[in-house]
Formats: structure tokens, sequence, C-alpha cells
């Protein structure tokens, strides 16, 4: 064995408990072999006493020789019983270490065959309920999680594939059946049908990178206050301009402040009206309100609703329900709306879910905190319309 070797191999932790409990055991045989000796000193160098009838007669003796003879043979007895004891020591020590470790060893030597494509292994869990079995446990927790985060991480690559490749597939059949067909009059068209499919590339990429700074775990420190009511009402403008059919009502009475970025508090509303717009049959309400010290927003549709089971499905990233999508002709967004509202509203320090709304459709429920003591904008006055 090299001198690496042996070097770590005196660093592991049956080694040094070994050693741990041998130099305990000699500490402990030298300390009561010297009180032994000492004490056969003291006693018979002393001298005896001898009752008698009167009273004691004190008879004092040589202990020279006595003392001589027995420290002799204490010490013969250390010579025997002092290496045995050492010995027995460091051996029981050694096996009740190797036990105690041997669930240690299983659960590493697990964990380094554990990679990338192997995150459903688990490690052993020993039935001791120990602090070895709490952290074999412990592991297999870490583990759950990675191997969640690796799914999810595949998933989201795939689906991102996929939503990345549509368009650019489409551009791409586009052009090569105008390059053999099409004539001289018919390039604005096409060029107007490309660009169409180049925008629905451009929105991907843009939430795709979205989502990629709000997966940064932190919060927004450089916001403004701002007022919801406001935004709700710009929103709900730009939204009435698509002139689909679809009504939007907007019951934002008063001015409800927070702090946050516009930019993406903007998206979100945004995404909101969007996705109860593709999905309501006649109306959209939004309100804006202050209650119980929460900022809250509440998008109403009147469409088919969502589904108990799915309504926690539905902030996952590309989740399209593909029943309430007739409106758009089975022509989709590619599912990144509300897994963005998700996203912005958790690095805002709110929360969102699903109900039902008194339309008969969906409600998406905001809760934001109210706002800080930062620098502020002017919040215009809330208001109650149809626009």
């Amino acid at each position: 064995m090299s001198a690496n070797g042996i070097t770590a191999a005196l660093r592991g932790v049956r080694i040094r408990i070994t050693l741990l409990a041998m130099v305990v055991t000699a500490a402990g045989v030298l300390l009561a072999g010297w009180w032994l000796l000492h004490s056969v000193d003291q006693s018979v160098s002393a001298g005896l006493r001898i009752p008698d009838r009167q009273g004691y007669l004190e008879v004092v003796i040589d202990g020279r020789a006595i003392v001589e003879r027995s420290v002799a043979n204490v010490r013969e007895s250390l010579y025997v019983a002092f290496p045995v004891l050492v010995g027995s020591a460091g051996i029981l020590a050694w096996m009740l270490a190797g036990r105690a470790l041997r669930p240690v060893e299983a659960i590493r030597t697990e964990v380094e065959a554990i990679t990338a494509s192997t995150l459903d292994r688990r490690v052993p869990v020993p039935p001791s309920g120990d602090e070895v079995a709490r952290l074999a446990e412990t592991m297999n927790l870490m583990l759950d999680r990675l191997e969640d985060a690796s799914n999810r991480q595949q998933r989201f690559v795939a689906d991102a594939s996929h939503e990345l490749r549509s368009p650019v597939t489409a551009i791409r059949t586009e052009l090569e059946v105008a390059q053999r067909t099409a004539g001289p009059d018919d390039w604005p068209l096409i060029a107007s049908r490309l660009l169409s499919e180049e925008a629905r590339l451009e929105a991907v990429i843009a939430d795709l990178l979205l989502l990629a700074s709000l997966d940064a775990p932190t919060t927004v420190s450089d916001g403004v206050v701002l007022d919801l009511a406001e935004l709700a009402v710009e929103e709900a403008r730009r939204r009435a301009s698509e002139r689909d059919g679809v009504v939007v009502e907007v019951d934002a009475p008063n001015p409800v402040l927070t702090t946050g970025s516009r930019t993406q508090l903007r998206r979100a509303l945004a995404n909101l009206l969007d996705n109860a717009g593709a999905h309501a049959r006649s109306t959209v309400r939004i309100s804006v309100h202050e209650r119980d010290g929460r900022n809250r927003v509440l998008v109403d549709d009147d469409g088919p609703g969502i589904p108990l089971a799915d309504r926690a499905r539905v902030f996952e990233r590309f989740t399209r329900l593909d029943d309430h999508r007739a409106r758009n002709g089975g022509n989709g967004g590619a599912g990144l709306g509300l897994s963005l509202v998700r996203g912005i509203v958790d690095r805002h320090g709110g929360t969102a879910r699903v109900d039902t709304a008194p339309l008969g459709g969906a409600r998406i429920v905001l809760d934001l905190p109210p706002r800080s003591d930062h620098t502020s904008e002017a919040a215009s006055p809330g208001t109650t319309a149809s626009v």
C-alpha cells in the first residue's frame, strides 16, 4: 500500500474509533497499575498495628523486601494484562465500529453508483431508526427532488424543442412550396404567412427567456410602486382593441398600489386576459381590489372553465387543455402563458390559483402584497367600465 493509501486509511472513522478505544484502555490500565503499586507501597512501608488485650501494640516491620516482591508481582501481571486488555478493547471497538458504519458504507456505495441517468435508484435505509437511518431517508428525499427536477427539465427541453421546431418547419415548408409553385403575385401573401410564423417563433423564444430569468431564486429588488388598477384598465383596452367579439369588463374603482416590475406585472395581466379571451364565449371581467391587507386581482370568463383535476396543472409549462381551445380552431399558444403568470407572481411574493367564476367559466385569482416603502410612481384613479 502506498503512503497516500496508508494516510487515507488512517483517516477512516473506523480506524480512529479503534485507536481512541485502545488509547483510553491503555490509559486506564496504566492508571490502575500505578494506583495499585502506590497503595501497596504505602500500606507496607507504613508498618502494621497488631491489637492485644491492653490496647494496640505497634510493630514496625521493614517492608522493603515485601514491597519489592509485591511490585514485581504486579509488574509481571501488568506485562500480561496490559496488551491483552488493550488488544481486546481494540478488537471490540473495531468490530462495533464496523457494524455501526456498515450502513454508511452501503449508502456511500449506492450514491457513488448513481448517475444522471439512474436517478431512480435509492440508498438503502437501515432498520435501526438512528441517525444513519435518518441520513438515508434524507438522502432519498433529496434524490426524489433531483429526479423530479431532472424529469421536469427533460420535459421542458422536449416541449421547447417541439414548440421551436413547429414554426421553423412551417416556414421551411412554406418556402419550399412557394419556390416550386408560387408566382410573382403570390409572394405578398406568402410573406404575410411567414411573418406570422416568425412572430410565433419570436414569442416562444421571448417566453422561454423570461421563464429562464424567473427561475432565478430572487425577488424583485428594484421595483417601483405602481397601480394595479391602472394596469388592468390599460390591458383591458388593449385586449378590447382586438375586436374578436369578447367584451372586457373592468371593476377597479380605487387605486390598488403594489411594489414590483411594471413590465412583468403588465405581462402577467396581459397573459391572463389573453387566456380568458381565448376561452370566453362573450365576456371577460377583470377586478382589482384590496382585501385583507393584500392586493387581489380576479380574471373571470364565461367559457367552459377548468376542471378541478387540472387546476394545479395549468400553471405548469407547456400545459394546454385541448378541450378548451375550440375558439382558436385548435391553434392554441405554446402553453407558457399561465406558467409565466405563476413565475411573475411568485417573484413578487404573491400567489396564483384557479377557482370557478360567477360567470360560469374559470377564475384566476392573484394575491399580491401591498406597496412597500420605495420610490413611488403617480397612481391614476381606478375605473369601473366595459371596454
